[in-house]
């Protein structure tokens, strides 16, 4: 084999890789929206940036996941019964969509998610139809 032919041959090794994790990323992210998924950013603490990905929830817990991520499990997971919203901060996008930032508290650990303003109702309905988390003594 000629250097040319070798190098042809790893540009093409290098370009079916980079199609095939292309086509896995665009396949998970289309399977997870077809399971509810919302935009929704993340941020740990107020001083961090904030990290892309999506949300799902689930019955008894919300997952969220990178938006960069390969991974099917989620990279966070936040038990629906503990989940706590704080106030909301609006914010209107260069191309007028609503947005919100709203603390999240969740046991002690408090981080932040920003959503737009129609996921965050979704969200807020989702947490408070959560079931009781002790039946009343009086039933």
């Amino acid at each position: 084999m000629t250097a040319l032919k070798v190098l042809l041959l790893i540009i093409l090794v290098i370009a079916a890789l980079v199609a095939l994790v292309a086509a896995y990323f665009l396949w998970r992210m289309n399977r997870l929206y077809r399971q509810g998924a919302f935009l929704c950013s993340y941020r740990p603490d107020v001083t961090s940036g904030w990290t892309e990905g999506c949300a799902v929830y689930e019955a008894e817990s919300l997952n969220w996941y990178k938006a960069a991520g390969l991974s099917f499990r989620p990279d966070k997971t936040w038990p629906r019964r503990q989940i706590e919203l704080g106030k909301v901060h609006n914010y209107l996008s260069k191309k007028g969509i609503r947005n919100v930032a709203v603390p999240v508290t969740v046991n002690t650990h408090r981080f932040w998610l920003f959503l737009s303003e129609d996921d965050h109702a979704g969200l807020v309905s989702w947490a408070e139809a959560a079931p009781p988390r002790e039946i009343p003594q009086s039933w």
